[in-house]
Protein backbone atom coordinates (compact mmCIF):
# COMPACT_ATOMS: atom_id res chain seq x y z
CA UNK A 1 0.00 0.00 0.00
CA UNK A 2 1.27 3.30 -0.83
CA UNK A 3 2.54 5.94 1.69
CA UNK A 4 -0.58 7.74 3.64
CA UNK A 5 -1.61 11.15 2.04
CA UNK A 6 0.04 14.38 4.09
CA UNK A 7 -1.93 17.10 5.46
CA UNK A 8 -2.10 19.50 2.81
CA UNK A 9 -3.94 16.58 0.74
CA UNK A 10 -6.27 15.76 3.87
CA UNK A 11 -6.84 19.49 4.32
CA UNK A 12 -8.17 19.31 0.69
CA UNK A 13 -10.94 16.66 1.67
CA UNK A 14 -12.63 18.25 4.24
CA UNK A 15 -16.39 17.78 4.41
CA UNK A 16 -15.81 14.64 1.66
CA UNK A 17 -17.11 11.50 2.29
CA UNK A 18 -14.97 8.41 3.25
CA UNK A 19 -15.75 4.57 3.30
CA UNK A 20 -14.79 2.47 6.38
CA UNK A 21 -14.45 -1.28 5.63
CA UNK A 22 -16.07 -2.64 9.11
CA UNK A 23 -16.43 -6.08 8.04
CA UNK A 24 -16.42 -8.57 5.27
CA UNK A 25 -19.89 -6.80 3.95
CA UNK A 26 -20.01 -3.91 5.90
CA UNK A 27 -19.03 -0.40 4.29
CA UNK A 28 -19.93 2.81 6.47
CA UNK A 29 -19.49 6.09 5.32
CA UNK A 30 -18.18 8.93 7.40
CA UNK A 31 -17.12 12.44 6.68
CA UNK A 32 -13.83 14.05 7.38
CA UNK A 33 -15.13 17.63 9.51
CA UNK A 34 -11.83 18.69 10.35
CA UNK A 35 -7.89 18.90 10.51
CA UNK A 36 -5.82 19.70 13.76
CA UNK A 37 -2.41 20.84 14.13
CA UNK A 38 -0.16 19.36 16.09
CA UNK A 39 3.72 20.22 17.17
CA UNK A 40 5.72 19.50 13.73
CA UNK A 41 8.95 20.45 12.51
CA UNK A 42 10.65 21.31 9.46
CA UNK A 43 11.29 17.13 9.83
CA UNK A 44 8.64 15.58 11.78
CA UNK A 45 4.92 16.43 10.56
CA UNK A 46 2.07 16.08 13.17
CA UNK A 47 -1.92 16.31 12.73
CA UNK A 48 -5.37 15.07 13.48
CA UNK A 49 -8.24 14.04 12.07
CA UNK A 50 -11.49 14.54 13.09
CA UNK A 51 -14.25 12.28 11.43
CA UNK A 52 -18.26 12.02 11.84
CA UNK A 53 -19.23 8.44 11.73
CA UNK A 54 -23.12 6.76 12.44
CA UNK A 55 -23.81 4.98 15.41
CA UNK A 56 -23.41 1.67 13.24
CA UNK A 57 -19.39 2.40 13.25
CA UNK A 58 -18.03 -0.27 15.92
CA UNK A 59 -16.97 2.04 18.81
CA UNK A 60 -13.19 0.19 19.06
CA UNK A 61 -9.99 1.90 18.88
CA UNK A 62 -8.11 0.08 15.90
CA UNK A 63 -6.78 -0.19 12.65
CA UNK A 64 -9.48 0.51 9.67
CA UNK A 65 -9.55 0.29 5.70
CA UNK A 66 -10.77 3.26 4.54
CA UNK A 67 -11.45 4.20 0.99
CA UNK A 68 -11.54 8.21 -0.65
CA UNK A 69 -12.79 8.68 -4.03
CA UNK A 70 -9.73 10.96 -4.35
CA UNK A 71 -6.94 9.68 -1.66
CA UNK A 72 -7.42 6.28 -2.87
CA UNK A 73 -7.51 3.32 -0.21
CA UNK A 74 -5.75 3.64 3.13
CA UNK A 75 -4.99 1.68 6.93
CA UNK A 76 -6.28 4.41 9.38
CA UNK A 77 -5.74 3.81 13.35
CA UNK A 78 -8.84 4.89 14.36
CA UNK A 79 -10.48 6.26 18.27
CA UNK A 80 -13.50 7.42 19.27
CA UNK A 81 -13.70 10.61 21.20
CA UNK A 82 -17.01 11.95 21.30
CA UNK A 83 -20.61 11.39 20.40
CA UNK A 84 -21.68 14.64 18.62
CA UNK A 85 -25.97 14.33 18.45
CA UNK A 86 -26.27 11.08 16.41
CA UNK A 87 -22.28 11.13 15.23
CA UNK A 88 -19.58 8.99 16.48
CA UNK A 89 -16.46 11.28 16.63
CA UNK A 90 -13.65 9.61 15.21
CA UNK A 91 -9.87 10.76 15.35
CA UNK A 92 -7.12 9.94 13.52
CA UNK A 93 -3.27 10.98 14.73
CA UNK A 94 -0.48 11.05 12.61
CA UNK A 95 3.30 11.56 13.57
CA UNK A 96 5.72 11.04 10.74
CA UNK A 97 8.74 12.06 9.42
CA UNK A 98 9.03 14.31 6.52
CA UNK A 99 10.96 13.19 3.46
CA UNK A 100 12.72 16.57 3.06
CA UNK A 101 14.67 14.77 -0.01
CA UNK A 102 11.98 15.43 -1.89
CA UNK A 103 11.32 19.46 -1.47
Amino acid sequence: MADLPGRPAFEAQVNSDFVVVAGHDKRLPMRLVGVEDGYSTPENEQFALHFHAPEEMPQQQGTYHVEHEALGPMDVFLVPIAREGDSLVLEAVFNRFVDTEKE
